[in-house]
């Protein structure tokens, strides 16, 4: 008998032979699977101020003293215009009659000499109570203020308080002004007054010594 050869296995045949078949699902990369974060931005870093050089101390003492001397210069400046202003103002009692509640000594003022002593004042009383001087303008004149300088030399105590009145007879007096504190120049201000006679009077019992006093309108 002829020999008998084993049956070949049948070859597998694709079922759908023009389909390719399709790769599986590929395993995520680390780079897939991990959310990508962006890193911060790089922060520039910020140079500091440079600091501010120190003044020179010897400029800043300079400054500070000329500073101080235009605040005293404009101050001295406004006081001359002042006194000025009051030197040249009109004044109603130049060259009137004057007259002083009494005479303790004859002084000269034009020589700066009251017997024997170096001062301005133009009249010294004697002790007194309320001692006076007293101008008369001549006729009733219109006025508003007045420039009193005190005895500069000494004793401008004696003439506080002191009181600047008017009258029209020389009997009824009116309070215009008053000072009771001690001052070189007084220059008090008031509402328009008329009156022939003005008079500067101390309230108290002293001696009044004054160097010079001015009615302006």
């Amino acid at each position: 008998m002829p020999p008998v050869s084993e049956p070949t296995p049948d070859k597998q045949v694709d079922a759908h032979p023009d389909v390719e078949a399709s790769p599986g699902p590929e395993a995520p990369s680390p780079e897939a699977s991990s959310p990508e974060v962006e890193a911060p931005a790089p922060v520039e870093p910020v140079a500091p101020e440079p600091a501010q050089p120190e003044g020179n101390p010897v400029t800043n003492s300079v400054l500070r003293w000329t500073t101080l001397l235009f605040v005293v210069l404009g101050t001295v400046v406004l006081a001359g215009s002042a006194l000025r202003h009051f030197d040249t103002a009109a004044d109603l009692a130049e060259g009137k009659r004057w007259r002083a509640s009494s005479k303790l000594l004859n002084c000269n003022p034009s020589r700066m000499e009251c017997e024997g002593t170096h001062t301005a004042i133009f009249f010294h009383t004697h002790e007194e109570a309320q001692p006076w001087v007293e101008f008369d303008l001549g006729q009733p004149s219109t006025f508003r203020s007045a420039t009193v300088i005190n005895r500069g030399d000494c004793c401008q105590d004696r003439a506080l308080p002191l009181v600047l009145e008017a009258s029209d007879d020389q009997r009824s007096w009116r309070e215009l002004a008053r000072r009771d504190e001690s001052f070189n120049v007084w220059t008090p201000r008031f509402d328009a007054t008329t009156a022939r006679y003005v008079r500067l009077r101390a309230t108290r019992t002293t001696i009044l010594h004054l160097t010079s006093v001015k009615i302006h309108p």
